[in-house]
């Protein structure tokens, strides 16, 4: 397995933030998800089930990373497979373009620009998660449900790490 520091580009990418995600790297997809309006969400790791009805899936990942309101696109061999911006194809389209996909282990976690991530994986399948230029939100998000623990990307701040079980205070 290689190292982090192999693994990890470090543009302004905070040490902690390298820490944290350090765990999920080579761990397997087991479950990927598009809501509405067009967020994107993979879970890795372990399936954590739950008992809330309501959400379309009975788990989640142990680790869970994506984003609510930020652009994305999946890319393999260059060659551009979906994205959020596409106006000629609906959310279930997606979804169905989506569980064709064998996404594999992540292997790589990269802060791109400073508006932009990108998540490798063992496939050859590459996902963008793009920052809107004039948008100041999160437009990644990376989730680690056992431990409570939630890390954000956005433009304007950066990256910020905090508790995921109470309200958003973003640790020292």
């Amino acid at each position: 397995m290689p190292q982090l520091d192999e693994v990890i580009e470090n543009m302004e990418l905070p040490i902690n933030i390298r820490e944290f995600v350090g765990p999920m790297l080579g761990l397997e997809c087991c479950r990927q998800r598009i809501w509405k309006p067009k967020s994107l969400w993979f879970g890795f790791g372990e399936k954590l089930y739950h008992s809330n009805k309501d959400l379309i899936d009975a788990y989640y990942g142990e680790w869970e990373i994506g984003t609510y309101y930020g652009e994305w696109r999946i890319l393999q061999n260059n060659q551009l497979l979906c994205a959020s911006g596409d106006s000629t194809i609906t959310v279930d389209e997606l979804g169905e373009i989506l569980k064709q996909i064998n996404f594999g282990r992540i292997v790589s976690l990269k802060q791109t620009t400073n508006f932009s991530v990108r998540t490798e994986f063992d496939s050859g399948i590459v996902v963008d998660f793009l920052s809107p230029p004039d948008e100041d939100d999160e437009c990644f998000g990376i989730l680690n449900g056992s431990a409570h623990v939630a890390v954000e990307f956005s433009k304007a701040n950066g990256w910020s790490i905090g508790r995921s079980d109470q309200p958003w205070r973003p640790a020292e």
